[in-house]
């Protein structure tokens, strides 16, 4: 009996993958990004006046859009220091921003790498998304990918909404 139990509770762990660091969360095998600001701004101007973003929608309090494809900043970071597939990609990914009064909560998912110039290991243009090289088959995150490529990102990601102050997980 209590093999059962611990085989059931196995599959459910499994079936429900579930993995979080900093401030990127796989679900299920998708991977998200997530902040909370905290601001007096209206959101759809920071979105329109940045110029990064196109197909900007408003609808019940949730803004969503396209970030249209850009080199990842890499901060001074040594060409060793980044995976080859931030350094050689423009990145683009959909957000969607919840309001509440006085705070925001940006979700970026459906991130993909456009390889920007032809290698021996892919062709420009060539389509990849991060959960290839962020997750392993049991969705959660590849030690790469934290070691490396999280950290570049998020800087990235953080930085597209820093007119603010975050707020941690208080939403």
């Amino acid at each position: 009996m209590r093999h059962l139990i611990t085989l059931i509770i196995a599959a459910m762990v499994c079936a429900t993958a579930y993995s979080q660091t900093n401030n990127f969360y796989s679900d299920n095998g998708k991977v998200y990004w997530q902040k909370i600001y905290e601001t007096d701004t209206d959101v759809s101007e920071l979105l329109i006046n940045s110029g990064r973003f196109s197909d900007i929608v408003e609808f019940n309090g949730i803004i969503s859009a396209r970030y249209n494809p850009t080199r990842v900043d890499l901060n001074g970071r040594g060409l060793m220091e980044v995976p080859i597939y931030i350094r050689d990609s423009e990145i683009t990914f959909f957000v969607r921003i919840q309001q509440k009064e006085g705070r925001y909560r940006v979700t970026v998912d459906q991130v993909v790498f456009i390889q920007a110039l032809d290698t021996q290991l892919s062709r420009k243009g060539e389509q990849t998304a991060l959960e290839v090289y962020a997750t392993k088959r049991d969705g959660s995150f590849k030690n790469i990918f934290l070691n490396t490529a999280a950290d570049i990102l998020d800087e990235m990601l953080t930085s597209l909404f820093v007119n603010t102050n975050t707020l941690g997980d208080d939403w």
